[in-house]
């Protein structure tokens, strides 16, 4: 038996871009294509804010994004882009103490994201997680690379910029300002997914509240969203440790492998 569930339509979008001509053909501009381009192409009604409008034939075929078939009205912007979380870079003593805090609980979350990151080889596809789980990349040995993926369109993103390299429109799934990789891709979310979904991502690695004591696919997780935090995107919880080809979840200061090569909280 299966059960088609159809897709929800919206009535408006609202869909900010870097350029759009007359016609209403729009190009995004490194990571801000994110759900602009799969919402747009969605719902009934379709407006877009746009950085700068051009004349029809100064877009490449090749450069629109978003086909002007989608849009109904372009308007342009007049307001300068907000950066939410201006993110830099710093040492990576500096970054684990800023994220496990203080107090009895900080050695802990040391001790987890160090042995987590231990689960990091060399040539992984990674999605990470928000919190913790972001510091596993520069706890790696010398000489082990990995890919990070980003939900919000990110394939090779980099760490932190440096003060005054900031760019508005590029950003993680928790809206902090990053720098890219050689050879990164950047592409909408609704692409993001589908690699998930296809198993193209070798592991992730995510945060959470409370999870199940023992490992497995049907290990609960449960998480928590602060009234005061506006993620990008909290669909990677429920999709990528389904999807990907090892999930790391283990959440305790000490773990051990089971036979089935999980991992599981030994209660201490």
């Amino acid at each position: 038996m299966y059960l088609m569930e159809e897709a929800i339509f919206a009535d408006y979008a609202f869909v900010r871009v870097a350029k759009a001509d007359r016609l209403g053909n729009c190009r995004f501009r490194k990571a801000q294509n994110n759900f602009n381009e799969a919402m747009g192409k969605n719902a009934k009604i379709t407006l877009v804010e746009a950085d700068e409008i051009i004349e029809v034939g100064n877009l490449a075929p090749e450069d629109v994004h978003l086909p002007g078939v989608y849009v109904n009205k372009v308007i342009l912007s007049t307001e300068e882009k907000d950066i939410e979380k201006r993110t830099f870079r710093k040492s990576t003593e500096e970054r684990i103490a800023l994220a496990i805090g203080s107090g009895s609980a900080a050695s802990k979350r040391e001790t987890i994201v160090r042995r987590a990151a231990k689960e990091l080889k060399d040539g992984m596809v990674v999605n990470l997680g928000i919190g913790l789980p972001l510091l596993a990349p520069s706890l790696l040995p010398e000489g082990v690379h990995v890919i990070l993926q980003s939900e919000n369109g990110i394939l090779g993103m980099g760490s932190y910029p440096e003060p005054g390299e900031e760019d508005a429109d590029l950003i993680n799934a928790g809206k902090e300002t990053i720098a890219l990789e050689t050879g990164a891709s950047v592409f909408g979310s609704h692409e993001s997914f589908g690699m998930i979904r296809a198993g193209k991502i070798d592991m992730s690695m995510l945060g959470a509240l409370q999870v199940g004591m023992y490992g497995g696919k049907s290990t609960p997780i449960h998480s928590y969203l602060s009234p005061f935090e506006n993620l990008c995107c909290r669909s990677c919880q429920f999709y990528a440790p389904r999807e990907s080809e090892r999930h790391w979840r283990c959440y305790g200061p000490s773990c051990q492998p089971d036979e089935d090569e999980s991992y599981r909280h030994n209660g201490t």
